[in-house]
């Protein structure tokens, strides 16, 4: 099975998420390599170095958002 992950960094930690948990995601105009995202469950933040990756099977590092 093929799986979507978009892989960046976080508060200089890095992250990937599945495709199928983002909401919204669009680029920064002022960042090149930044985008928008938005969850399903609604948290919002900014990823840079974004990359786009398919893989066949994924073992995903989990994201932590403190506030």
């Amino acid at each position: 099975m093929k799986v979507i992950v978009y892989q960046f960094l976080l508060r200089g930690e890095l992250v990937e998420l599945e495709d199928e948990k983002i909401a919204d995601c669009y680029p920064s105009i002022s960042d090149k390599g930044s985008y928008f995202f938005q969850l399903i469950d609604g948290s919002r933040f900014r990823g840079e170095n974004v990359k786009q990756v398919i893989r066949d099977s994924a073992s995903l590092m989990r994201y932590q958002l403190s506030n």
